[in-house]
């Protein structure tokens, strides 16, 4: 005799469950410790060396960042990574997510993630380095995306809805983001070279302290020391002469410790310290203002 008692429906598994709730938090860790170390390298004016190949030059250089205006690639970057996985873990919290939304959704993160992944080449040509926290954002949006691809799939959406635009995006993004990199690179060597060669017959010399692997060195030299205003304040001087840290011709800090790298000092004929300039600034209108402070002020000035 058949039983009519119903069979007890399989209990559903939890692991995919669990596993993209482990992955969402761990990429949202990441934006976390990302934006953090942004704030950290923004004011610090310093840089850690990141090793042979990576470089954080794409964080803090606005000549580099702001293809968008005043917003900078990298707040696109942090708001489009949290925005594409706070809509994958929203997708995946639902049961049945209709399927218009998760094609919507797939159109929308797989165009972000065509954009995070076409804006890779621009720190390379620009920079010669990638850059770790771009990187590390691309790597939060593929894996959201993914997470999303998969959604998709169970519930039987094409997941070439999120392939064509992510493909389409990152094609049309990709050169020009070389493009822009190429013209910064280009235009780099030119700052550089007016800057080397500022300077006349009279006035104080400027030592200007770097180091091996300092993207900030390279920033103050190419982004303000380059620009036109100080370099019109360079000519009242007798030229920039790039020293390394612990260079016996650097004077002491007079409050102690050693030279930070990058650290411009204006050095008087008698080879006494005027002033000095510690870090990198992004202004260099306001940067041109204080180094004229220091290379105007009476020879006896301390």
């Amino acid at each position: 005799m058949e039983s009519t008692t119903p069979e007890a429906a399989p209990a559903p598994d939890g692991r995919p469950r669990a596993l993209a709730a482990g992955l969402g938090f761990v990429c949202l860790v990441q934006v976390v410790l990302a934006w953090l170390a942004l704030e950290v390298a923004e004011g610090a004016a310093t840089c850690p060396d990141l090793g042979h190949g990576l470089g954080c030059a794409a964080v803090f250089r606005p000549r580099l960042s702001r293809l968008l205006g005043p917003v900078t690639v990298t707040h696109v970057a942090f708001v489009g990574s949290m925005a594409a996985l706070g809509l994958a873990l929203m997708l995946h919290a639902r049961r049945a997510p209709p399927r218009p939304l998760l094609a919507a959704g797939l159109v929308a993160l797989g165009a972000g993630a065509g954009f995070a992944l076409g804006l890779q080449p621009l720190p390379l040509r620009a920079a010669g380095a990638a850059c770790a926290l771009c990187l590390g954002l691309l790597g939060c949006v593929l894996v959201a995306f993914a997470l999303l691809l998969a959604i998709a799939w169970r519930a039987g959406v094409r997941a070439r809805l999120g392939l064509a635009p992510l493909v389409v995006v990152a094609a049309a993004l990709a050169p020009l983001a070389v493009r822009h990199g190429d013209r910064v690179a280009a235009d780099d060597v030119e700052r550089v070279a007016r800057a080397r060669a500022a300077g006349g017959a009279e006035g104080p010399r400027v030592l200007l302290v770097t180091q091996d692997g300092c993207p900030y060195c390279h920033a103050l030299l190419a982004d303000v020391l380059g620009d036109e205003q100080v370099v019109r304040v360079l000519l009242r001087t007798r030229g920039l002469v790039e020293v390394k840290k612990g260079d016996p011709r650097v004077p002491a800090d007079p409050r102690g410790g050693t030279t930070r790298a990058p650290t411009v000092v204006v050095v008087g004929d008698d080879g006494r310290e005027r002033g000095r300039l510690v870090g990198y600034s992004s202004d260099p209108a306001t940067y041109a203002t204080r180094l004229l402070t220091i290379v105007a002020a009476p020879a006896d000035a301390r």
